[in-house]
């Protein structure tokens, strides 16, 4: 095993030149006779999930050989395996010889450690056991019986989707991000393609927010970074091979895309922040005035007639002119809306929304819930989904709303499915 002493050397020199004359003060402290012993106070031989906090500190004692602590040494402290990270490289014991720091466990599962050290005195070497969270499951698959886990992270990979759509069942994206950014996963018929390596717990909030299309060949994506200066939207075209950028805000400081909708090859409409609404006539993805600031999340359609839905309660109908806002009755943010005709519409959003559009009225249901709802999708009127945070999912037979079991501990953010008996919901775990 690596001598800590050795490993610690190089840091120890350039910190002292670092520290200048001060520092050259305490190297003199450092060779100080009476300092005898550095051992080991508390802090050592912990546990913890990989990438975070020790919930007790790394704290040494500095003696004299009869047991005396020795102030004022400077104590040299240094990850000498498991690539993790401590509140300091260098600290000062205090009036009873002892000195202390956090220690942060790095991505690694295994043995972690870290060395203290006070020149001409041995290291002290803390060790601690760095595990990986359970699995999580990311994405639920109903098979018209039941739900249960289609996608489960590894290795503390930390995945947030956003969105699901395939073209059928052997060709399903599921969109969202991890802390590199915007991710995106595919689902063969078989096997779900696995989250890139750098998909660890991080805080990227970059993301793709929606993901829809009409073929295997002919699929958007959009995606939004809400942090400035990049605060902005773009969408992606899928071709069956490769993904293109095909518009980007102009603006760093424009709003973000949240959603979209495609209704044929050469007809899509990206909605997003501060009420943008972008369509697509199969060249240019122009601006189209919606007529409100409020953020729209949510945007679906048929033939001619497309809905968007957004915060406050927002609803925007298209009329093949013009977006028009309609009474929703509800002050909630919506956040997702579906259907199965321009007078069979479903929407649901915050505080266990839902509501009913017959083609003349919105009218509220009873959901039973007071949960987020996220996503809804159906196969038929008389067969549709709402999921939601709290691994809530809510099934619709044309009368009433019925909570099933989801056995998994997850924020649903959307469903969708080929059929009554293959459906899809993705989110995120609990804590991310």
């Amino acid at each position: 095993m690596t001598n800590p002493r050795l490993v610690v050397a190089a840091s120890i020199l350039a910190l002292a030149t670092l520290d200048g004359c001060a520092s050259s003060d305490r190297v003199v402290d450092l060779h100080s006779p009476v300092a005898a012993n550095i051992t080991i106070a508390s802090g050592n031989n912990q546990s913890g999930l990989i990438g975070t906090d020790l919930p007790v500190p790394l704290e040494v004692s500095v003696t004299t050989s009869d047991g005396t602590g020795v102030p004022g040494l400077t104590v040299y402290w240094t990850v000498t395996a498991g690539g993790g990270t401590i509140s300091a490289t260098n600290t000062i014991t205090d009036a009873m010889g002892h000195s202390s720091v956090g220690w942060t466990l790095g991505n690694t599962a295994g043995t972690q450690s870290v060395a203290a050290i006070v020149t001409t005195l041995p290291a002290a070497s803390f060790s601690a056991t760095a595990v990986p969270p359970p699995p999580q499951t990311v994405v639920l698959h109903y098979d018209g019986t039941a739900w249960a886990s289609s996608l489960q992270t590894i290795n503390a990979m930390a995945v947030a989707l956003s969105a699901v759509w395939g073209s059928g069942p052997s060709q399903i994206f599921a969109v969202g991000r991890c802390a590199s950014g915007p991710v995106i996963l595919a689902f063969s018929g078989t096997a779900w393609s696995p989250p890139p390596a750098s998909c660890l717990p991080g805080g990227s909030l970059s993301e793709f927010t929606g993901v829809s299309g009409i073929s295997s060949s002919d699929v958007f994506r959009v995606g939004r970074a809400p942090l400035p200066p990049s605060f902005n939207g773009w969408i992606d075209h899928y071709d069956g091979q490769t993904w293109t950028k095909v518009y980007q805000s102009s603006c760093s400081f424009c709003g973000g895309l949240r959603a979209i909708w495609t209704g044929a090859h050469n007809d899509a409409v990206a909605v997003g922040d501060a009420g943008e609404i972008r369509r697509y006539d199969g060249t240019n993805w122009s601006l189209q005035t919606s007529g409100t600031t409020k953020n729209l999340n949510a945007v679906w359609g048929v033939g001619t007639s497309v809905f968007a839905a957004g915060d406050g309660g927002t609803i925007l109908r298209y009329d093949g002119s013009n977006w028009i806002a309609q009474t929703s009755g509800t002050t909630q943010p919506l956040y997702a809306i579906w259907g199965t005709s321009s007078t069979d519409v479903f929407a649901v959003g915050a505080g266990g929304t839902i509501l009913h559009y017959d083609g003349s009225v919105w009218t509220a249901q009873s959901s039973g819930s007071t949960m987020i709802l996220r996503g809804v999708w159906g196969s038929s009127g008389s067969s549709v989904f709402a999921v939601g945070y709290g691994h809530t999912i809510l099934f619709y037979n044309g009368a009433t709303w019925t909570a099933q079991n989801t056995n998994a501990a997850i924020n649903l953010r959307a469903v969708w499915g080929s059929s009554a008996t293959d459906v899809y919901a993705v989110g995120t775990m609990l804590s991310y």
